[in-house]
């Protein structure tokens, strides 16, 4: 899935969540049994790879913290996040 070019990059990331819940990202543990949902990560992924800005996709794969929050993700991949200190640039 790709963002539109005039997108809000939170309709794009509803959009995902609503696909991924669809998808049903759920694995159970061959080892332990234990039920794993890996949704967020699906969807933090889709998001970076489906951005229209490269930039700012440039930014979410140079970012130190690559265990974030898909929300997080979301605040910033939004265009003005660098302007307002959201997000240094590299």
């Amino acid at each position: 899935m790709r963002q539109g070019r005039d997108e809000p990059v939170r309709a794009f990331g509803a959009k995902l969540r609503g696909q991924a819940s669809i998808c049903k990202f759920i694995q159970k543990c061959s080892g332990c049994e234990a039920i794993v949902d890996y949704t967020e990560a699906m969807v933090k992924d889709v998001l970076c790879r489906g951005l229209e800005d490269s930039d700012i996709q440039m930014d979410l794969l140079g970012d130190k913290n690559q265990d974030m929050h898909w929300n997080r993700s979301l605040d910033l991949s939004r265009p003005n996040s660098r302007v307002r200190g959201l997000h240094p640039a590299y």
